[in-house]
C-alpha cells in the first residue's frame, strides 16, 4: 500500500514510518518542517518509489504545508498525525481515499464535534489508548481502532543502572505554570538527589537539565539507576515512559492515574516519592522490584503495534466501528 504520512512529532514519526515500511508498505513522509526535535533523531529515508523524482523533490522541499493534490491521488491511504486542521481545507481532495487521523496525546474534548463532518464523510480516528476516546469527545463511530505507541524491544534494552542518578524526560516541565507536568512535585521529590531532567524548554528550571540527541537519550535510559515519571496532564501516557519501561529501568511515578497501571511505585506524595527515590539511589530498596520491562513488551512491543496497524490498514472499507479487541487489550 502507498501511504502518505503527515507528521508533527519527529520521534513518533521515526518509529511509525519505520514500522509501516517494515510491514511492506511504501510510506512517504514529507517531514515536519517546524519540529525542533528533527535534528535529534537519525536521518529519514527521503526516497519514494511511487513518486516521480521531480514531484518527490518538490514535496521534500516544501514539506507538509504545501503538499500538492496530485500527491493525494498517488497514495492509497493518508495518515495525518494530530493536525486535524490540516485536513479541513484539503478534504475535498482527500475524501476519496482512506484517511486516518492519528492521535498523539494532546487531548481536546471538542475534537469529536470539530471533525464530525469529516468523520461522517469517511475520516477515521486512531487513538493510542482507549481513554483517548472520551478525553477527545469522540463517539465510537468516529474511531477505527486503537493503535498504541510502541518501542522496539531490541532497540530499547540493556539496562545496567551503572550511573547512580535518577532520570526524567519531559519537555517544557513548567507548562501551565508547572501544573501540567507536576513541576513542584518533581522538585520536592528530587531535591538533593543526583538527578537529570532531559527535554527542551527546561533551561531555566535548573542546572540539572539538558537537551540530548536521541542516541544519547537511549544510553541514559540504560545507564541511569532509576526513572522518575511525572507525566503530562491530561495525556494518558507519554513516549518517555514507554522507553524507560522497555529499557528495563525501575520506574517511580507521580500519580497521574495511568501511572498506577504501568509504574513500579506510584504516589502523589512528594515526600514519599523522595524516600523511595533516595532509597533506590542509596541501595536501600531493590530496584529489581520496580522494573516493568515484561509489561512494556506485552503492551508496547513491536508485535502488538504491527498487529494493530494491520487491523486498521487491512480494512478496505472504513466501517464505522471501534475495534473492541484492541480497546480491551489496552
Amino acid at each position: 500500500m502507498n501511504i502518505l504520512y503527515l507528521s508533527c512529532h519527529a520521534i513518533l514519526e521515526y518509529d511509525e514510518v519505520r514500522l509501516l515500511s517494515e510491514l511492506g508498505h511504501d510510506v512517504f513522509c514529507p517531514g515536519n518542517r517546524d519540529s525542533q526535535e528533527r535534528p535529534l533523531i537519525p536521518g529519514r529515508d527521503g526516497s519514494c518509489r511511487w513518486l516521480p523524482p521531480r514531484e518527490l523533490a518538490a514535496a521534500l522541499r516544501h514539506g507538509p504545508a504545501h503538499v500538492r493534490a496530485e500527491l493525494f491521488e498517488r497514495a492509497d491511504a493518508i495518515i495525518c498525525m494530530h493536525r486535524w486542521r490540516w485536513l479541513q481545507p484539503r478534504w475535498r481532495h482527500l475524501r476519496r481515499k482512506p484517511v486516518f487521523l492519528r492521535l498523539i496525546g494532546q487531548h481536546d474534548r471538542g475534537l469529536g464535534q470539530a471533525v464530525r463532518r469529516l468523520t461522517d464523510e469517511g475520516l477515521r480516528i486512531i487513538p493510542y489508548w482507549p481513554t483517548d476516546i472520551e478525553l477527545n469527545g469522540l463517539t465510537p463511530d468516529q474511531v477505527t481502532g486503537v493503535v498504541r505507541f510502541y518501542k522496539d524491544e531490541a532497540e530499547f534494552s540493556g539496562w545496567t543502572g551503572e550511573r547512580r542518578m535518577l532520570l526524567t524526560v519531559c519537555n517544557d516541565i513548567m507548562r501551565a505554570d508547572g501544573q501540567a507536568c507536576h513541576a513542584a512535585a518533581w522538585r520536592c521529590a528530587t531535591i538533593g538527589l543526583p538527578r537529570l531532567l532531559v527535554g527542551r524548554g527546561n533551561r531555566r528550571f535548573g542546572d540539572f537539565t539538558a537537551r540530548v540527541p536521541y542516541w544519547l537519550l537511549k544510553e541514559l535510559y540504560r545507564q541511569c539507576l532509576v526513572y522518575f515519571y511525572v507525566g503530562t496532564e491530561p495525556a494518558s501516557y507519554t513516549l518517555n515512559l514507554i522507553e524507560a519501561m522497555m529499557t528495563g529501568m525501575p520506574i517511580v511515578a507521580y500519580d497521574t492515574g495511568i501511572a498506577r497501571e504501568l509504574a513500579g511505585f506510584v504516589s502523589a506524595d512528594a515526600g514519599e516519592l523522595y524516600e523511595v527515590l533516595a532509597g533506590i539511589l542509596a541501595n536501600r530498596i531493590d530496584p529489581e522490584t520496580l522494573r516493568r520491562r515484561e509489561l512494556a513488551v506485552r503492551l508496547f512491543g513491536r508485535d502488538q503495534a504491527a498487529e494493530a496497524w494491520g487491523r486498521v490498514l487491512g480494512r478496505r472499507t472504513l466501517a464505522p466501528a471501534l475495534d473492541s479487541g484492541a480497546a480491551a487489550a489496552g
